[in-house]
């Protein structure tokens, strides 16, 4: 049975579901009402069966696996010039860390019974989303902006994805997604007033569905696993939206509440000058 929703800021909670809401009636971001933590000791990297990628940490999952392409763990290597090793999340399916939030909200969407996915994206998410929908037979709406790049618009469309292409800002772009989530109206008719998932497909968001953080944690486990159940001094992630530096911060603090590992590192965000 997939998990429930909640609100950490209003306690609201909301039942599991293909029109369950986006986003809480206060505005807060949702969260699954499970946080499952595994038991016992964790198994050396040489003992762990890796076959399943990211999924090999499914017990931090509280979402079951449907659809995925054995993606993860990606090569940690050493790098001496910089005193520093680098993680190769470009090795993924479709050359980006979304992916990580791909299976897990995709997965999602099959447990739920989604019959179509949307997405707004400046590009990446947008052809992971595209990418996984296809693997997992469903439907996907990809909203962009109008000057996307030839590049992500062409594998958005090899996944059979639908680009709709918005004129203006990021933030039209996200505007017309929603409309299109939320069939015109924000309102899902309780008092809460959350803006429920009534019209078009439901809203596979990068930005805002909990379950693409649920996959963009397992960043932080495969770290720790591949440092012996260690955590580094400090880790440097890009920063767009943050959904890898988020991930990143609930998977090490995730690890830390299991007593796997003992401390945090400092996390780091680099962002493209103008980008801010």
């Amino acid at each position: 049975m997939a998990t429930d929703l909640t609100c950490p800021d209003c306690g609201a909670v909301y039942a599991a579901g293909p029109d369950e809401p986006w986003r809480c009636g206060c505005g807060h971001a949702l969260e699954f009402t499970e946080r499952p933590h595994p038991q016992g000791e964790p198994l050396p990297l040489h003992n762990l069966d890796t076959s399943e990628g990211l999924w090999t940490f499914f017990e931090f999952l509280p979402i079951e696996q449907h659809v995925t392409f054995y993606e993860g763990f990606t090569p940690l290597v050493d790098a001496p010039d910089w005193n520093a090793q680098f993680k190769l999340e470009y090795v993924f399916p479709t050359g980006s860390f979304k992916d990580r939030g791909a299976t897990t909200t995709l997965s999602r969407a099959v447990e739920l019974g989604v019959e179509k996915v949307i997405e707004d994206s400046s590009g990446n998410a947008g052809a992971s989303i595209a990418t996984y929908a296809a693997r997992a037979g469903l439907e996907a709406d990809i909203y962009v902006p109008a000057d996307v790049k030839q590049s992500k618009l062409m594998a958005i469309q090899r996944a059979d994805a639908r680009p709709v292409r918005i004129e203006g800002a990021r933030e039209d772009v996200t505007a017309a997604c929603l409309e299109a989530v939320e069939g015109g109206s924000g309102d899902g008719g309780d008092e809460s007033d959350a803006p429920y998932q009534t019209g078009e497909g439901w809203y596979a968001s990068h930005a805002w569905n909990p379950a693409f953080y649920a996959g963009t944690m397992t960043f932080a486990f495969e770290v720790a696993a591949q440092q012996g159940w260690t955590v580094p001094d400090a880790v440097v992630l890009p920063i767009g939206h943050g959904t890898l530096f988020l991930g990143a911060y609930r998977g090490f603090s995730l690890l830390n509440e299991a007593g796997i590992v003992d401390g945090m590192p400092r996390l780091l965000g680099a962002q493209a000058a103008g980008y801010a």
